[in-house]
């Protein structure tokens, strides 16, 4: 076993899967333009500059921060599998797969590896054409269980790369999620949802500064923002925390997370870490993140005292959760006054849930900012 423990998020031998891909391969290129397809994002880590195989307490705390990040990327539904490559000697020693059409996005994502970052891994991404619905992935196993092992010793390296077309990777095409909740506001259409939410007008009543000022944000720290939507607030989260900080942009839409994820690049923060989420639970872990916000988002969560029980857990000592929303009645901006929440109505969902606010502030012109905590 490798330094990097060997270990996966579903129990089924993917050797055995990947053992198809020349059949695969060939039957994509039978020429019949009526096959749909999907493609999937392997991403191969192979050994990084700052490489090392020998045990110390070290590489231990960087073994368990590459599972934790693992855990939380498959948790949020942007890794489907990931394991060790058993093959001594070689570069390559573990193999991932990512959920995401395009090879940047993945490559962004593993980017954020801490044993890449740290230069114990390096990577790379290879785009895997399929035959549509030809591979899929449980979702009801979770990691941990020892009898759920990848194992890659049953076939060569060189047969392996040569089934994932390595000399000559394939084009990225786009794939649909299951079909969505007909009767939820859908933000999955990015093109529109920018000239929305990043229209240049918006920094002058939303103040973001003041926003993350009221955060009480130091370097260094974690926060998440649920329903980030296009990313207006990451790049202002992102200059709080600093670079040994994180920022969690978390949304349902997967059009979304692929958008956060160009934009994180586009605007130099890659401790912007866009994660996809569902509709009733954010996948954040136990005790991760100091400082949750949530913008205009609060109201399209349903079942919220359920939602917000369960988030209570993913807050550290002495964290604080953050709702900014619109100030009942008519407004410039903003939905319907019948669409709107109360402050009132809020705080009394959320001690429901568990929270006590704390504070309460009015400095915005168009939204009001409940600032709550768990007791202890």
């Amino acid at each position: 076993m490798g330094p990097l423990k060997r270990w996966s998020m579903v129990g089924f031998e993917l050797a055995a899967l990947l053992g198809f891909g020349a059949s695969v391969n060939a039957a994509s290129n039978e020429g019949s333009s009526a096959v749909d397809m999907d493609v999937i994002q392997v991403v191969l880590l192979e050994k990084g500059p700052s490489w090392s195989d020998k045990p110390s307490p070290v590489l231990d705390a960087l073994q368990a921060d590459h599972l934790a990040y693992v855990e939380a990327m498959w948790q949020a539904g942007q890794v489907e599998v990931c394991g060790d490559a058993t093959l001594p000697s070689a570069e390559l020693q573990r193999i991932c797969i990512y959920r995401t059409p395009k090879p940047s996005i993945a490559q962004t994502w593993a980017a954020q590896d801490p044993a890449v970052l740290a230069g114990h891994f390096s990577v790379r991404v290879v785009s895997w054409e399929l035959p549509a619905h030809w591979v899929t992935f449980p979702n009801s196993q979770r990691p941990g269980n020892d009898d759920d092992l990848l194992s890659f010793a049953d076939f060569a390296e060189d047969d392996f790369i040569d089934s994932l077309g390595l000399s000559n990777p394939v084009s990225a095409v786009e794939c649909t999620d299951a079909s969505p909740d007909p009767t939820r506001q859908r933000f999955d259409d990015v093109e529109s949802w920018t000239a929305v939410f990043d229209e240049p007008s918006r920094d002058d009543w939303q103040q973001p500064s003041v926003v993350v000022a009221l955060l009480g944000l130091q370097k260094g720290m974690i926060v998440a923002d649920i329903g980030a939507g296009t990313g207006y607030f990451n790049r202002h989260l992102a200059a709080a925390v600093g670079r040994k900080g994180k920022v969690f942009a978390v949304d349902i839409e997967r059009s979304m997370v692929d958008h956060m994820a160009e934009r994180a690049v586009s605007e130099g923060t890659p401790q912007v870490v866009p994660r996809l989420a569902q509709a009733d639970d954010a996948g954040l872990l136990p005790q991760e993140v100091d400082r949750i916000l949530l913008v205009d988002s609060y109201r399209h969560i349903d079942d919220r005292v359920a939602y917000f029980t369960q988030l209570r857990a993913a807050l550290r000592p002495g964290g604080l959760l953050v709702v900014v929303d619109y100030r009942p009645g008519p407004l410039l901006v903003g939905p319907p006054p019948d669409s709107k929440l109360s402050p009132d109505q809020v705080t009394g969902e959320l001690e429901r849930a568990g929270w006590m606010r704390v504070e309460k502030h009015e400095v915005l012109e168009n939204q009001i900012v409940l600032v709550f905590e768990v007791p202890n």
